[in-house]
């Protein structure tokens, strides 16, 4: 018996070193304490933590599956020696996984190509003109906040389709009690807006570069928005069943499961299982929404 606890043990403790896969940036464990609520002020400083400003990427997949021949383990050496072959064999399947997704992003973000000068010039904007008056401020760096002063982080990265009709932000929001950063954070999350104004190729070169920076700083905004709602407890789905949502994106059919907690004429917002909010465009719809700037816009 004590030797099987023994080759438990050590599977497991080679088993973290040898599965740790890769944590992606646009993904967020959900957690929402209480006090989040009483935290939050607005106006309240947002600082970009994303160390590569404006970013964009091409729309990639996520199907990180790769084939794993079936290996017979050697039980020479022992509980240990087997062990060592399990933990070498999932770090060589761990290492053809992160292969296959960063050749899937490479391939991605070539659709960028045909919007190189806009995003290069969209990526020297003055970050402060993200910010929305008496809701938030701001900050292009964390030296422009005090360090005791309650403040949200995000990192931003904004997605273009393969056939450049639709761009979409994925926003990872972290509110933590001031003056203490390596505490957990008192809210974090993963807010994805997607939007429902075209972007295409078929868009005049020197229209292009003005209308991406009207949609991103929309999408944006509508990001920290939907999350401030989240933090203020604004958000709740009233005890609803998960439902399915279908939404196209670039051509291919999107599903979420998930529950509404927000509802306008022109879009949705749903908490999906992961916690996680997305805001998704109704299609074909006929009404005048106001924006996080305050303009009007006939969906």
């Amino acid at each position: 018996m004590i030797r099987w606890a023994m080759l438990t043990c050590v599977t497991c403790s080679l088993l973290g070193v040898g599965c740790g896969t890769v944590q992606t940036d646009d993904y967020a464990v959900y957690r929402h304490a209480p006090e989040a609520s009483t935290l939050v002020q607005e106006p309240v400083a947002v600082v970009f933590t994303n160390p590569e400003g404006i970013e964009f990427r091409g729309v990639a997949s996520h199907d990180d599956s790769v084939e794993s021949a079936n290996i017979l383990y050697s039980g020479a050496g022992g509980a240990g020696g087997v062990a060592a072959q399990i933990a070498l064999h999932a770090t060589m399947v761990q290492g053809a996984q992160d292969r296959k997704l960063e050749k899937l992003r490479e391939q991605a973000n070539q659709v960028l190509q045909p919007l190189s000068e806009e995003v290069e010039a969209l990526q020297g904007m003055d970050l402060s003109t993200l910010s929305v008056d008496g809701k938030f401020s701001v900050k292009p760096r964390r030296s422009d906040i005090e360090v005791e002063s309650t403040h949200i982080e995000t990192y931003p990265i904004f997605y273009v389709t393969e056939d450049l009709s639709s761009l979409s932000v994925k926003n990872v929001l972290i509110l933590r009690s001031p003056g203490d950063p390596q505490t957990p954070p008192v809210y974090q999350n993963l807010v994805e807006v997607v939007s429902d104004r075209s972007i295409g190729a078929s868009t005049k070169k020197e229209l292009l570069g003005k209308g991406l920076e009207v949609v991103l700083k929309e999408l944006y905004q509508v990001s920290v928005l939907v999350a401030l709602d989240d933090m203020k407890d604004r958000l709740q789905a009233d005890n609803q069943q998960p439902e399915t949502f279908r939404h196209d994106v670039g051509g291919d059919l999107r599903i979420e499961r998930g529950v509404t907690v927000k509802e306008s004429c022109s879009n949705v917002v749903v908490r999906n299982l992961r916690g996680w909010l997305i805001s998704l465009p109704k299609p074909d719809t006929e009404c005048v929404d106001t924006f996080a700037d305050g303009s009007l816009q006939k969906g």
